[in-house]
């Protein structure tokens, strides 16, 4: 669940307010440290799933390149328009 949540703040956050890539990418490492960390301590001796954790950073990427490409498709169409 946390990694749910932390995925959609993730995805919010660069749609939202379009921070640079450095900013998104540091949030997507940030959240996923959190939960692996989380998952450690909740059970000790646990190993973090790899799966949710890569899925959160490939989410984030995803983002990105879609907020890349709106905003491109955004701009040709306001020159095409002008």
């Amino acid at each position: 669940m946390v990694e749910a949540v932390v995925g959609i703040c993730v995805i919010t956050f660069q749609q939202e307010w379009a921070p640079r890539p450095v900013v998104g990418a540091t949030l997507a490492a940030l959240g996923t440290a959190a939960c692996a960390l989380g998952d450690v301590l909740s059970s000790p001796g646990h190993v973090p799933e790899p799966a949710p954790l890569v899925r959160l950073l490939f989410v984030a990427g995803l983002s990105r390149a879609a907020y890349l490409v709106v905003r491109a498709r955004a701009r040709a169409a306001d020159r095409s328009a002008g």
